[in-house]
């Protein structure tokens, strides 16, 4: 069954929750060219997290195929890549379908929680979603935008 609202009523509005809406949105149309090829698999290349690469389990130089037409060559792990990859998105449903978990449920875990501790929860719960999914996948390209999601999983 798929929620189409919720009917808990919010004390404030939902400004972080817009926040992350708007960036993940930006980020899917300004870096992700609205999953436009080669431009999609460039940014998960270049700032999705890719375990092997944030571990060192991978040897720089290694080629990853993303495609037909496109690889990931493997370089230096970057440290910015847990949190870049939170905003992005394999497909157009992929984000629609986050963005309307966060919506419809963000606000009202933005209520409880209060503005400053959304924002910790939702760097804290990526941070452990990264780490857990560099230790279970070596080799996995991971845009991972579903943590952007995480008052959905963590409330």
């Amino acid at each position: 069954m798929f929620p189409i609202r919720d009917d808990n009523p919010t004390l404030g509005a939902p400004a972080i929750t817009v926040v992350l809406i708007g960036l993940n949105v930006a980020a899917w149309i300004l870096v992700q060219g609205m999953g436009a090829e080669p431009t999609l698999s460039q940014s998960v290349c270049e700032l999705g997290l890719i375990p092997g690469e944030l571990l060192g389990r991978i040897p720089e130089g290694y080629t990853l195929p993303m495609s037909r037409e496109m690889s990931c060559v493997i370089g230096p792990p970057h440290w910015y890549t847990p949190l870049s990859s939170m905003f992005l998105h394999g497909g157009w449903l992929h984000l629609i379908g986050n963005m309307w978990f966060l919506w419809l449920f963000g606000n009202n875990i933005e209520d409880a929680m209060t503005r400053p501790r959304f924002v910790a929860g939702a760097i804290t719960t990526r941070s452990i979603t990264a780490l857990t999914t560099a230790r279970r996948r070596a080799r996995v390209h991971d845009p991972h935008a579903s943590a952007s999601s995480f008052p959905v999983e963590g409330a």
